[in-house]
């Protein structure tokens, strides 16, 4: 690799190199999530593979006791847990919790950035999954939170080669700007790919591919549902940049709150829920 090279180029030359290391999807994940799509899946299923991860498992109860859904009795158990909040439910937090492992690094530099990632992937999932339930399409809502989730994983793709090419370079400083840019131009594609090489279903993909496109016509209910939840964490500064919350921004006028038929109250009950309740439980 050469130094001298733009930072874009060297990116795109390690992505189609075979010194890529992709990040790899959790096992338990995968299995948990390919039992709870099976009609008969059971909470004896899914606990008893939580519990051949006793570190998982332990997770999911912090996040079941944690503040995030005070007023209710706190759960030793993981069947306990499922029997609380409900067999989808856990698992997307199982899942939510294992993917955790990926947004960390060694790096000071980008631990920073996968950090405020991880913070960005987590209220979008909880947004997206309240603004299903709350237009009516609660069918939709698990499958909104995964998707949500998921929907900037090309970025932390690329933090990761950013990371190996720093290493490479013996930790050269990459301006904040240079690296958002090149996170903004890539991560839709990248994160497609990286969806699709962990098999996971192809709307996640779609939604990966294409939230930020100008037209969202074409984005389906799903995707429209994850735009409108990444809009709303970018107004409140969960976002890859270190930026202040963008207050003035007027949510209403998205074109997705229109054509999900949000009121303005409605939105302002969502900033509220992902300012208050989610971004504790992010952090």
């Amino acid at each position: 690799m050469q130094p001298g090279k733009p930072l874009l180029e060297r990116i795109n030359e390690h992505l189609a190199s075979d010194e890529l290391r992709l990040p790899v999807y959790s096992p338990v994940a995968a299995r948990l999530q390919s039992i709870a799509a099976k009609s008969e899946a059971s909470v004896m299923q899914i606990g008893h593979v939580l519990q051949q991860d006793m570190g998982l498992a332990s997770q999911v109860l912090r996040v079941a006791n944690s503040s995030f859904y005070a007023g209710l009795s706190k759960v030793a158990t993981v069947q306990a847990a499922i029997q609380r909040l409900g067999l989808t439910q856990v698992v997307n937090l199982a899942v939510m919790c294992a993917q955790r492992e990926q947004f960390r690094s060694q790096d000071t530099l980008i631990a920073g950035y996968v950090d405020r990632l991880w913070k960005h992937a987590v209220t979008s999932a909880f947004g997206a999954q309240w603004i299903a339930k709350r237009c009516g399409w609660r069918e939709l809502a698990a499958e909104a939170f995964m998707a949500a989730l998921l929907h900037d994983i090309g970025a932390l793709l690329l933090l990761k080669v950013v990371e190996q090419l720093r290493a490479a370079d013996g930790g050269q400083n990459v301006p904040e700007a240079l690296v958002c840019e090149v996170i903004d131009a890539l991560h839709e594609e990248q994160g497609g790919r990286l969806i699709e090489a962990w098999r996971l279903p192809e709307s996640y993909a779609r939604v990966a591919r294409a939230h930020h496109g100008a037209d969202i016509n074409g984005a389906g209910t799903l995707g429209v549902i994850v735009r409108l939840a990444d809009r709303a964490c970018h107004k409140l500064g969960f976002m890859l940049a270190a930026q202040p919350a963008q207050h003035h921004v007027v949510l209403s006028a998205a074109p997705e709150a229109a054509a999900l038929g949000l009121s303005e109250i409605a939105l302002a009950e969502l900033e509220i829920y992902l300012e208050d309740k989610v971004a504790p439980l992010a952090a």
